[in-house]
């Protein structure tokens, strides 16, 4: 992919040539690993935790085979301390607030 080099900086600006550039999707396994490594937590962990092997736990990561239950996904959430909506569906949470759905709450509109 082509980058242009800004004149006045020498930064390249890729707003040009990346509208319309495909975003890889954040995989189930990749929100896992990012959780993990969030937390300080290695595979051993959740071998030990939910009694699965090293392979199992690699599978997941991996986005290979079954997903892990819903259940196990949230008790994974609680481990690393990551939000259960982001790591199953990718759901970022919205901040409490005036800007993060509080107003929208307060009128009436639905945040789900």
């Amino acid at each position: 992919m082509m980058t242009r080099m800004s004149e006045t900086s020498g930064v390249s600006d890729m707003s040009q040539s990346a509208e319309g550039a495909a975003v890889p999707p954040w995989t189930l396994g990749w929100r896992l690993q990012r959780a993990l490594d969030f937390a300080g937590l290695k595979h051993a962990d959740l071998m030990d935790r939910f009694e699965v092997s090293r392979g199992t736990v690699t599978r997941w990561c991996r986005d290979v085979g079954p997903q892990p239950k819903k259940f196990v996904l949230n008790e994974i959430a609680v481990m690393c301390g990551v939000s259960a909506r982001w790591l199953i569906n990718g759901e970022t949470p919205r901040p409490a607030g005036p800007s993060g759905g509080a107003n929208e709450a307060a009128r009436g509109v639905s945040t789900r």
